[in-house]
């Protein structure tokens, strides 16, 4: 039911809204839709969550700024190509671009919550910087981003690209201050440069094996959480309609009893009316009985 147009609609309508607009817009959608005979589209809108406020601005900043969003996404496969082919100088120059436009996105992000009264602290701006990073190394991150749904802010333990040791491993240590560098023969130099490539190699393929089992990690964790809260919904609906049931039995319950005491009423009223009439018919006998 979650691909349907309508589900999708009502999805994008709820949080573009106010994160405390949110569950009164979402509970009425869902009556709306169980008053319709829609009982799927209702389960699955009463499964939304309300994003907090970090989230909520992720989203809206997703809406303002996605052709900029996807600069900074892109960035993920140069850094890619530059780590597979050690190339320190594009690794530094990326990493330059990436906090340029970090930069100006979670800029845009504060003039955002100003212009819906909801200023950004530096807490959030700093979730929002976190969340466009975590972006940058998940494929899975980058994908709750672009559907404009985050419920709350991302982050990302793992090695991700630009990280700040990559660049700063691909640079020279200048030398100290009056200290002349000893040339050093060709031969030297060459191992030297082998040791490092294979030092980078290795550190390489460490980060990218730990950010492997991270991403693993972090979807096991995500569809933990997303069982977690379909079977909260699931239960949540569930207690919904019992409590409608007995709402509708007590209602019975009280129909029912008046009936009873009108019914009980009527039953005193008809043994009065026979014992008047059998008492009229035993003086009718009497009176008959004295006349012969």
């Amino acid at each position: 039911m979650t691909g349907s147009s309508e589900f999708e609609e009502i999805a994008e309508e709820l949080y573009g809204l106010r994160p405390d607009e949110f569950i009164a817009a979402r509970d009425e959608r869902m009556a709306e839709a169980k008053a319709d005979g829609q009982r799927d589209l209702a389960r699955e809108l009463g499964k939304l969550r309300r994003p907090t406020q970090t989230a909520w601005l992720i989203n809206q900043l997703w809406r303002d700024q996605q052709e900029k969003v996807e600069e900074l996404l892109a960035l993920t496969d140069e850094f890619g190509a530059a780590m597979a082919a050690g190339d320190g100088k594009r690794l530094q120059s990326l990493t330059v671009t990436r906090r340029e436009r970090e930069g100006r996105l979670v800029q845009r992000a504060g003039s955002i919550a100003a212009e819906a009264e909801l200023p950004a602290s530096a807490d959030m701006l700093r979730e929002v910087q976190e969340t466009l990073g975590a972006a940058l190394v998940s494929a899975d991150a980058a994908a709750e981003v672009r559907s404009g749904r985050l419920v709350r802010p991302l982050t990302y333990s793992g090695f991700g690209p630009g990280f700040a040791a990559v660049g700063q491993a691909a640079t020279a240590t200048p030398s100290r201050k009056g200290e002349r560098a000893k040339p050093k023969s060709s031969k030297a130099t060459e191992a030297e440069t082998d040791e490092r490539q294979a030092v980078a190699q290795r550190e390489l393929g460490e980060a990218q094996q730990e950010m492997s089992d991270a991403e693993k990690e972090l979807a096991e964790r995500s569809r933990a959480a997303e069982r977690a809260n379909d079977d909260y919904a699931a239960l949540s609906e569930r207690l919904a309609e019992l409590r409608e049931q007995v709402r509708e039995l007590d209602r019975q319950v009280i129909a029912a009893k008046q009936v009873a005491v009108r019914e009980q009423r009527r039953n005193e009223q008809a043994e009065k009316a026979y014992e008047r009439a059998r008492a009229a018919v035993e003086r009718a006998e009497q009176r008959l009985g004295q006349s012969g």
